[in-house]
């Protein structure tokens, strides 16, 4: 028997995998019903992973089960809430020796549609990730829950040998004269992503926003530079391509990233957001800054958000939503697709941007 609440916000425990193990394991699964959404991101004992507020109907349930009698497939509120609505898909793009088959993750806000969609470029993953390592799909809640609480749907597609991705992860590329290299290839996975979401029914296929961090944020910009159809946005997490100097001095400058930026700039033509922080191990503020400088002279529109040095290394500050989503729902109001207010912006907080 398994117990699962849908409506619960623990990331760590999503329904569609509870879904997936009780049918590949014969369990039974029972749903553990709230009438709410739960809001808050916690997989404590005090939540509704923990199954907190219906103790007693959890042990009648287990009375049941001990006592082999039948057992209910509900616990709690008979009509449960759900968080969001998960589903895993896959869809075809180009590889070296031919077309492989990659996985993607969508994830549905509790509206009605069409929606709005983020197409999220993940970033390098370390061979010993999971997502390598046990073919763990990839999916950061995270920064998902930013805008599904925004009423826009998530995207994540895998890039090749992500998760269940076909084809084989690359993290060295052959040295290539342009700087743009990198971004290209990885976009080429994205392309087809793109289309497919917006053939689904449920997503408004004239507004999807592209964001990515990292390796991801780089191919988010190349691919905004582009300018797919329905793309009404770009948000760049700590974005770009390092090279083997970036720790050296804090004024280092990484002039291909630097000169790629302008590059782009020529042609994007959305309005973009970047969100970076001092203390990036990539990335020096001289070299961000810079960076931000070119594309916007090039005739790009965009706003910088530079954070001070924030806990650990600043390159991770996409998964600290509280310092940038003032700027993220200011963004999204902006580009028009935020339920968020002026002032409902304006009162959780007021980080800057440039």
């Amino acid at each position: 028997m398994l117990i699962q609440a849908p409506s619960s916000g623990c990331i760590g425990a999503p329904f569609l995998d509870a879904q997936f193990v009780a049918q590949k394991n014969n369990f039974k699964l029972v749903k553990a019903g709230f009438q709410q959404q739960e809001t808050t991101v916690q997989c404590s004992m005090t939540s509704q992973a923990g199954l907190w507020g219906i103790n007693k109907a959890f042990m009648e349930l287990v009375t049941k089960w001990v006592n082999n009698q039948d057992i209910p497939a509900v616990i709690g509120y008979p009509d449960p809430s759900i968080a969001w609505h998960e589903e895993i898909v896959h869809y075809t793009a180009p590889g070296p020796l031919g077309n492989v088959d990659l996985e993607m993750t969508l994830l549905f806000p509790k509206v009605n549609g069409p929606v709005p969609v983020v197409l999220y470029a993940h970033g390098d993953i370390e061979f010993n990730a999971p997502e390598i390592q046990y073919k763990q799909r990839y999916r950061d809640m995270i920064v998902a829950l930013e805008f599904l609480h925004q009423g826009i749907a998530v995207a994540f597609p895998s890039r090749h040998g992500v998760g269940l991705s076909e084809g084989v992860y690359k993290l060295g590329y052959v040295s290539d004269a342009d700087p743009a290299y990198i971004p290209r290839i990885h976009a080429n996975d994205m392309y087809p992503a793109l289309k497919y979401l917006q053939n689904r029914p449920e997503i408004d296929p004239h507004r999807v926003i592209l964001v990515g961090q990292s390796a991801g944020g780089y191919s988010t910009m190349y691919m905004a530079s582009q300018s797919p159809d329905g793309v009404i946005g770009a948000i760049n997490f700590s974005g770009g391509r390092s090279d083997s100097y970036a720790n050296e001095s804090p004024h280092y400058l990484n002039r291909m990233l630097i000169d790629s930026f302008g590059e782009l700039g020529k042609t994007t033509y959305i309005p973009s957001l970047w969100i970076y922080a001092e203390n990036d191990s990539r990335f020096t503020p001289t070299t961000i800054q810079r960076s931000y400088e070119a594309f916007v002279a090039a005739g790009a529109k965009s706003r910088l958000l530079l954070l001070p040095p924030t806990p650990g290394d600043g390159h991770y500050v996409y998964h600290l939503p509280d310092l940038w989503r003032p700027a993220l729902l200011q963004y999204l109001q902006e580009i028009g697709v935020a339920k968020a207010t002026a002032s409902e912006v304006a009162a959780q907080g007021n980080a800057p941007a440039q």
